[in-house]
């Protein structure tokens, strides 16, 4: 088992190797988990040194949400109906699957992301503004579920979708670990009901589920599937969980510093699994020093 801090957590800072490695050590982890927001020019320099301090990168986040078009506003997606947009988004899982391997590790984390509907992008946002101004209340969970039918009625052509594009990244990385990671929106893939059925479609191939604690904690503020429920649905299949803690609509705390049930997120998953803390980057040191002593007073690294 393993206890770190994702690397999203340096924010936009392009910190080199050696820093990594010294905030690393001053939180008093040693793995990492490679999410993101990181800047990748950092993968071979960054493996040797973990690899040299006894530390590891326990699993690596492709860029999906941050490779967009620019002129368009639309992101390369495993779910894209535009053969061009499919295919860019399996060549970046694909540079990451190279990235995963200069840094000695196996498994690649891919957020499958959110379709693209009828006023998507503008019905999320008003509901978002209202779940920071009224907290839960009917008419955000009432706005939530309208979102996630959308996500239903496509849900056979976005599993197909789904499975053709993770078939293939396993065709060509059959030394490689894929795990699909809880959606961050109403509108993200898979759904609750969803993951179930697509964990089965590969029962018994190297895919499993990471769970992101916030992310589930925010579809629950919402008024969809309890957060406890997707740890515990796919507990035998998961591969790893990010922690994050959140406080309404405010997300990315330190574990403890807000309102998500970490005690009842252990008894659903297991404490042999990597973890790793994902806080903003305004928060220091300190703050992920308590957050690692929280997650190892449960019995997690």
């Amino acid at each position: 088992m393993s206890l770190g801090i994702s690397t999203s957590w340096f924010g936009i800072r392009p910190l080199g190797a050696p820093a990594v490695l010294d905030l690393l050590r001053e939180a008093g982890v040693r793995a990492a988990f490679v999410a993101s927001e990181s800047p990748r020019p950092l993968a071979t320099a960054l493996g040797d040194g973990l690899r040299a301090a006894g530390a590891r990168v326990v699993g690596l986040e492709p860029p999906l949400a941050t490779a967009g078009d620019g002129d368009s506003g639309l992101v390369p997606s495993l779910l894209s109906t535009s053969s061009e947009f499919a295919r860019r988004a399996l060549a970046t899982v694909a540079a990451s699957v190279a990235d995963a391997r200069a840094l000695a590790c196996d498994l690649v984390v891919v957020r499958l992301g959110a379709i693209d509907v009828d006023r998507g992008r503008e019905r999320e946002a008003t509901l978002r503004a209202k779940l920071r101004l009224e907290g839960r209340s009917d008419d955000v969970t009432k706005l939530a579920k309208e979102l996630e039918r959308e996500v239903e009625l496509r849900a056979d052509a976005l599993l197909e979708r789904a499975c053709r594009a993770l078939f293939a990244a396993m065709k060509t990385a059959p030394d490689m670990r894929f795990a699909v990671a809880t959606p961050t929106s109403p509108l993200g893939f898979p759904s609750f009901a969803a993951c179930r059925t697509l964990l089965d479609e590969f029962r018994g191939k190297p895919l499993g589920y990471w769970h992101d604690a916030a992310a589930a904690r925010t579809l629950e503020s919402l008024g969809l599937a309890p957060a406890l429920a997707w740890s515990g649905e796919h507990a035998t299949r998961v591969f790893g969980a990010t922690m994050s803690d959140v406080a309404g609509s405010e997300s990315r705390l330190p574990p403890g510093a807000g309102e998500l049930d970490f005690k009842g997120l252990r008894e659903t998953l297991p404490a042999t699994i990597p973890v790793v803390v994902d806080v903003d980057a305004r928060f220091g040191v300190r703050e992920l020093q308590q957050a690692v002593s929280l997650l190892r007073s449960l019995g997690w690294g």
